[in-house]
């Protein structure tokens, strides 16, 4: 079976108002024995869609400015190149040849956008390389955690990977294919590891002491006033 795990970085929370800016992923084949081998991967980013509307709220997130976007490709060229990439690895008129789609959180919000995206682009062939079904990796990490959750601060992919004991770049957070390639790694541990957590008393406090530690450290970081404009 294979699974895309994929994360995008939008201009706004609307996919019929706003765009995708960066679409990032990896093509997996998980096999029988519960072992996930890439296939492929893909980082593309893309200038939004004339008309739609750039949130200076979003950008605060995903880091982008106004002039890197408009060096960018434009949507319609990559959405040709992922096409590509899709019929390389999946057979569209094989009825039982999808992927299923997998991320961080990713249920609706991604998906939705993703989706709209196809339509933009005039494409009728989503069902034909997706499954209607996807897995969303928090949820996952929640069973995991159910004893432990009074010691996060958050549920956030940087703050439940570091949990997991995965090494994170909070510098690097909200780029497509660094989140990506976490949510892959929590995964794949998550296979790996009990269905839920033992609980140890002193390991709860160790990660709350911890993640209280790291907010504190924690630069603040200014947001803008969330200013919209059209893309033109």
């Amino acid at each position: 079976m294979k699974i895309l795990f994929y994360d995008l970085e939008t201009t706004g929370l609307h996919p019929e108002t706003a765009s995708i800016i960066q679409l990032a992923g990896i093509m997996t084949e998980f096999t029988e024995d519960n072992e996930v081998k890439p296939l492929g991967g893909f980082n593309y980013t893309m200038k939004p869609r004339v008309g739609r509307e750039v949130d200076s709220s979003a950008l605060d997130i995903n880091g982008y400015t106004m002039e890197e976007l408009a060096t960018f490709q434009d949507d319609r060229e990559v959405f040709e190149k992922f096409m590509k990439f899709l019929n390389k690895h999946i057979d569209q008129f094989n009825k039982v040849d999808k992927a299923i789609l997998a991320g961080y959180n990713n249920t609706h919000f991604d998906t939705d956008f993703l989706r709209q995206w196809f339509v933009d682009n005039n494409s009728t062939y989503f069902g034909s390389y997706f499954w209607s079904n996807s897995i969303d990796v928090m949820p996952e990490a929640s069973r995991y955690f159910v004893h432990y959750r009074p010691a996060l601060l958050n549920f956030k992919l940087g703050t439940v990977a570091k949990a997991m004991g995965i090494e994170t770049d909070k510098s690097s957070l909200h780029d497509g294919l660094y989140d990506i390639k976490l949510t892959l790694l929590m995964f794949k541990k998550l296979l790996s590891e009990p269905y839920i957590k033992p609980f140890d008393p002193e390991e709860a406090e160790r990660m709350y002491m911890q993640m209280l530690k790291d907010k504190k450290n924690t630069p603040f970081k200014k947001k803008s006033e969330g200013k919209i404009i059209k893309w033109s």
